[in-house]
């Protein structure tokens, strides 16, 4: 902002005047001078050689709340005309945008900007026996925060991601959709004391002027994914477009004409770079953004999917007394019951103690239901096609007792009746004592060898 607004202006015109007014200009331009970026910077954003001051207004895209459609600007030029977008004047338009508030080489935090262009009027006064400018019209660019100051994003280049797009790589899966719609409740701001953020927009080009109209380039959204992964950006040429509104007659004389005028922002975007929100880059064509890490997070989406759907048939899952089943082949969960209690039948939920007689009783391990026999039948968790019931094996009274190939005459240890391990007793019935004690033996010869393995570790410590 090279100019200053009419409310600031003095007409009293002096050597001493002019020159504390330069030097006043000449410092606030100075310290503006911290706004531009470097080189490189410009490089990596493909911001033109020089800037432009022959645009016109190009910018169909990336106008955001409640900025007209289509970016349009005010052409009508009659101050009080309030059905276009006017600004803390009301001969001054605005459009809001995504405009970058910080930039590096990899990536820039966009915000919600309202881009507004200034002006002063012309003034001529009579002085001797001729008329003489006292003020020349001007427009300026000038900037301003909206009436929300959310929405703020980081949209990162290809292999960056994250807050200030330093990193390299990323583990997210989600992010924030970006989208128009996100700021539909942002509103120009237009009461006159609102301060102008000029010095807090990031520049490649700024305050430059041609016929009395300023010229910025800032960097800026111009177009949204339809997918929300990101955006489109440029280096944007802003134009203070003035507009002669009327002309009045000023001075003592009455006979000195001069020029009222408005101002429209004018918006002209260069070449765009394709920028992505964290966990995502550019697809191959450079037309959207997708996952960088696709395989893992659609893997993970789908675990974290199962993990809180619940299968047909098992609603009512409670962490103190349930024990949850991801079952990923059918994208949800089961559970049974915890504490050794089962389900108490295949349509019921609840958690009961499974008891019975022996040898007709056990829980299921596929369903989690306790399963109760008939007379005549064994309970046998593996037999499913017998509902889990098969028919009990009809053995002699005397294999029952002594177990296969024994008699009243074999040693009262080998005989079937003397176990009380109910699998030892129904492997000495079956395939004999001999088996039976076999099975025992290893059973003693394993719980042995950990016993001593413990001794020996405890022995270990005490040294």
């Amino acid at each position: 902002m090279l100019f200053e607004r009419k409310s600031q202006l003095k007409f009293g015109i002096s050597f001493v005047s002019l020159f504390v007014g330069a030097f006043v200009s000449m410092s606030a331009f100075a310290a503006k001078e911290s706004n531009l970026v470097g080189e490189a910077i410009k490089r990596a954003w493909k911001a033109p050689a020089s800037q432009s001051t022959s645009i016109t207004h190009m910018l169909k895209t990336g106008c955001i709340g409640d900025s007209l459609t289509n970016c349009a600007v005010w052409t009508n030029g009659k101050e009080g005309d309030v059905s276009y977008n006017y600004g803390t004047e009301k001969d001054e338009g605005t459009i809001l945008m995504m405009v970058a508030r910080e930039i590096n080489a990899h990536g820039a935090k966009f915000c919600p900007t309202q881009i507004q262009a200034a002006n002063r009027d012309q003034t001529i006064s009579w002085w001797w026996l001729w008329c003489r400018t006292t003020q020349t019209g001007a427009g300026w660019t000038e900037y301003y925060e909206p009436s929300s100051t959310s929405g703020c994003v980081w949209l990162c280049q290809d292999g960056y991601y994250g807050t200030g797009c330093e990193s390299t790589t990323t583990n997210t899966c989600s992010g924030t959709k970006l989208s128009p719609d996100n700021y539909l409740e942002h509103k120009r701001v237009t009461a006159a004391n609102n301060v102008n953020i000029e010095d807090k927009i990031p520049m490649f080009y700024m305050n430059q002027t041609e016929n009395s109209q300023e010229f910025d380039t800032i960097l800026a959204v111009t177009r949204f994914l339809s997918s929300g992964n990101g955006a489109f950006v440029a280096p944007v040429t802003v134009k203070a477009q003035l507009y002669a509104t009327e002309s009045h007659y000023n001075g003592g004389a009455g006979t000195c004409l001069a020029a009222t005028y408005a101002s429209t922002p004018y918006l002209s975007a260069g070449t765009e770079t394709l920028v992505c929100t964290n966990g995502y880059k550019p697809n191959a064509n450079k037309t959207d953004c997708v996952l960088t890490n696709k395989e893992t997070c659609e893997k993970s989406e789908a675990i974290k999917k199962a993990t809180n759907t619940a299968c047909p048939g098992f609603s009512g899952y409670n962490a103190k007394i349930h024990i949850k089943d991801v079952k990923m082949d059918k994208g949800c969960y089961e559970f049974s019951c915890a504490g050794g209690k089962a389900f108490a039948s295949d349509t019921s939920r609840e958690c009961v103690e499974c008891t019975g007689e022996v040898g007709r009783f056990g829980v299921v391990e596929e369903t989690g239901v306790c399963k109760k026999c008939a007379s005549g039948t064994v309970f046998d968790g593996n037999a499913k096609a017998a509902g889990y019931c098969p028919k009990a094996k009809e053995y002699a009274p005397t294999i029952l007792e002594y177990g296969k190939n024994g008699s009243s005459g074999d040693k009262i240890a080998s005989q079937c009746w003397t176990f009380t391990d109910l699998d030892l007793y129904k492997e000495c019935v079956e395939n004999g004592s001999a088996s039976a004690i076999n099975k025992l033996n290893a059973k003693r010869t394993a719980a042995k060898a950990s016993t001593d393995a413990g001794r020996s570790a405890l022995r270990r410590i005490r040294r």
